[in-house]
Parts: structure tokens; C-alpha cells; sequence
């Protein structure tokens, strides 16, 4: 498909470049020590700099088009979808979250959601959660993501063979090799509980009414909502299937 730079354009002059000087003298005082803070000075300059924010701006920008021309999309109903301003409220914050973070990973999920988004049109998935997913994503840590890819790819198979969701033992007796996907991945328990019950905070797992005979003492148990498989397959390879 073609540039979406007129969207992105628009988007961008809303958040101006900062003053380059920061005003005043930043140092800590230490046991009588006066230690400037000019290399973190430096350091905000740098990130705040016009060519640092373009960097990360047409990183954002790759990333969305990598995932739309990676299928055949309708590149009419793309088009149409961008010029009606139903997808501007995501691009806008996909780009006010992009000129505050350095980390490159988060700006790659940014496009992620939002290419497989618009390439997704006419499908079940809706263009209006691109705001709400980059909202989500810009709160979560890399092992958040990492828990949820874990919670996902133990258990999505089973969402799809119990749609109503009602029954927790088929996700309770899958647990233990959630577990021990977690114990391979270096992952202390109690940072993957921990993980679990932010990824709970924000709609995208649940965890499970504990059943004595499948779990130990001491031991949780989770699964990802509806909401948390699609955010999973938006940061893949495109959206959920129906």
C-alpha cells in the first residue's frame, strides 16, 4: 500500500519539537559534593532532539506498513478507513506514546497493532481498539508481554474449544505446563504471578477459582481473556479469527 505520512504528518504537529536549552543549573548536592547533572541534561536534549523523534517516528511508521503489506489488503478500504478519522484517535496516540518512550520494542508493538489493524478492515476486529491496545501496551513491561505470549500460546487452543468460557478445569489442568514454561524461561514465580495479576488489572487474563486437586498449595492459576488472545495475535501476525 501506499505512505500513510499525511495521516502520521498531521498527527505529529500536535506534539512540537521542545526548546533545545533547559533552563537552570541541574546538580545533586552529596555530603557536600555538588555533582552537575549536565550529561543528563544532554542525554533529555538528545531524546527530545527533532532528529531523535523523527528516528522513532519512522520507526513507528515501518512497522505499520511491514504488517499491512505483509497481506493482501484492501488498500481502498484502507484508504477510506484513514480518510473517515475512525482510525485517528490510535495513530494520534501511537504517536504521543512513541515521542515518549526510547524503547524500540514498544514502538514495533505500536505499528504492530495498528498495521494488523488496518489490514484486518472487514474483518470482525474492530479499527477503534488501536487506542485502547496502544493505551494497554504503553503500561506494560517486557515481561508482561512476555507472561501474556506465554499465557496465550498455552491456552488458545483451548479458547477456541470452549468458546462460553465457563469451565475453568481444562484451563486448570493445562496450568502445569504454563508453569513450567515459565520455570524454562527463567522466570522467578512470583514475577510470573506477578505479571498474571497486572495482565488481570488490565482485561487481559483472568485468574482461574482455585481447584485443590490441580493445584499445590501456595500455587495460582490464570488464563487469558477474549481480549488478551487478540491483543496476543495483534502483536503477531494479525488479528484473531472468529
Amino acid at each position: 500500500m501506499g505512505k500513510i505520512d499525511d495521516q502520521f504528518d498531521a498527527a505529529k504537529s500536535q506534539y512540537p519539537e521542545p526548546p533545545d536549552n533547559v533552563v537552570g543549573e541541574l546538580a545533586l548536592r552529596i555530603g557536600g559534593a555538588v555533582i552537575p547533572l549536565i550529561g543528563l541534561v544532554n542525554s533529555v536534549r538528545d531524546y527530545y532532539s527533532q532528529k531523535a523523534v523523527q528516528q522513532r517516528l519512522n520507526a513507528l511508521t515501518e512497522a505499520v506498513n511491514d504488517k499491512v503489506n505483509a497481506t493482501n489488503s484492501d488498500v481502498d478500504a484502507i484508504k477510506a478507513m484513514l480518510d473517515s478519522g475512525q482510525f485517528a484517535e490510535g495513530i494520534r496516540l501511537a504517536i504521543e506514546e512513541t515521542w515518549r518512550t526510547t524503547d524500540a520494542e514498544k514502538v514495533k508493538r505500536f505499528g504492530a497493532i495498528l498495521g494488523n489493524l488496518l489490514a484486518a478492515i472487514g474483518n470482525s476486529d474492530s479499527p477503534q481498539d488501536a487506542a485502547e491496545f496502544i493505551r494497554t501496551v504503553s503500561q506494560l513491561s517486557d515481561r508482561d508481554i512476555q507472561v501474556l505470549d506465554l499465557l496465550c500460546s498455552n491456552s488458545v487452543h483451548l479458547l477456541a474449544s470452549y468458546p462460553n468460557l465457563h469451565d475453568p478445569n481444562p484451563f486448570s489442568d493445562a496450568w502445569s505446563t504454563a508453569v513450567r514454561m515459565a520455570d524454562e524461561a527463567k522466570l522467578a514465580r512470583d514475577d510470573f504471578y506477578s505479571s498474571c495479576k497486572r495482565l488481570e488489572g488490565f482485561g487481559l487474563a483472568i485468574e482461574l477459582p482455585r481447584n485443590p486437586s490441580r493445584l499445590s498449595p501456595g500455587d495460582y492459576s490464570f488464563r487469558p481473556t477474549r481480549r488478551g488472545e487478540k491483543l496476543y495475535f495483534l502483536l503477531k501476525d494479525g488479528p484473531s479469527k472468529p
